[in-house]
């Protein structure tokens, strides 16, 4: 088990997302890391935005920090050996892909009740399509901005994900029930880790459960690309994300993250995420990308 919780993304992928952050907002960058404005003039140095780790582990930071020890600087990264979890740790959640065939697979990683729901969905009214088509990304993106209005966090632009779907190993999942897209998520490949950053369901089809269908695609599609760990992304531990991760046999792993005055991110934005669920979708999807680029915590 510790094998799964020790890989961190390769430095080749780091390097293709330096490259993706160069282009969607023109971050100049100081060494390693990205310098990121913010609204109020400050600037925070970070390794790296939106990554929720990199390829580093604590014993390769120091270098690092030295040459930024006067700067608000920021790096995430993993913590294999934590195991004193609290309410509100940032942790990232994995599967161990390390089993011998899909169907074992299958019987390890989904719930009985999930096993239930999956195979009543498997019909010919239900269709993933995947792939990084233009369609799928605008397919996915549509859904995908209603799912952060939900949750309170302003939208990435639409130029992220095309971004991605041209520069990264990226697969885009869309659930069609009846011809509707219901539910959609992103997949970015590394060396040994699937990771599934954005996904989810729009909210008024949350009760027909079509989501378990679509995950159970991307970990049975990273099983058979031989990936070693599907990596479901960051979570709050004790949180209704990071439950609803447990259930499929998903492990925490900690996230440091590593910065001049130490504070907790979920509750420092807890207030900002009430009033921003608030603001009509219309407005979120225009504004939301304008801020988030002076967002160094995302």
């Amino acid at each position: 088990m510790s094998e799964i919780t020790d890989i961190t993304f390769s430095p080749e992928f780091v390097e293709k997302w330096k490259f993706v952050l160069k282009d969607l907002y023109h971050y100049k960058f100081h060494e390693e890391f990205a310098v990121v404005p913010s609204i109020w003039g400050k600037k925070t140095y970070s390794y790296l935005p939106l990554l929720n780790y990199t390829d580093r582990t604590r014993n390769q930071v120091t270098d690092m920090l030295r040459r930024v020890k006067n700067k608000d600087y920021q790096i995430r990264i993993l913590n294999p050996e934590f195991k004193d979890f609290q309410d509100f740790d940032t942790v990232t959640m994995r599967i161990d892909l390390q089993k011998r065939d899909v169907e074992e697979l299958f019987q390890a990683v989904v719930s009985k009740r999930n096993r239930r729901y999956i195979r009543q969905y498997t019909s010919d009214s239900t269709v993933i399509k995947k792939g990084n088509s233009d369609e799928l990304v605008k397919d996915f993106y549509d859904i995908f901005a209603h799912v952060m209005h939900k949750h309170g966090t302003p939208v990435f632009s639409r130029k992220l994900f095309d971004i991605l779907s041209k520069n990264l190993e990226s697969t885009f999942y869309v659930l069609y029930d009846d011809a509707i897209p219901k539910a959609a998520a992103v997949i970015l490949d590394d060396q040994k880790i699937s990771w599934i950053p954005w996904s989810g369901a729009l909210s008024r089809y949350m009760d027909d459960r079509l989501g378990l269908l679509l995950y159970w695609e991307t970990i049975k599609d990273a099983f058979l690309k031989r990936k070693r760990i599907y990596d479901f992304g960051r979570s709050s531990y004790g949180s209704g994300t990071y439950v609803f991760k447990t259930r499929w046999d998903a492990i925490p792993v900690k996230i440091d993250l590593i910065k001049p005055r130490p504070y907790n991110v979920y509750k420092k934005y807890n207030y900002a995420s009430t009033v921003w669920k608030k603001i009509p979708l219309g407005v979120a999807r225009w504004f939301g990308p304008k801020v988030c680029k002076y967002l160094s915590d995302l």
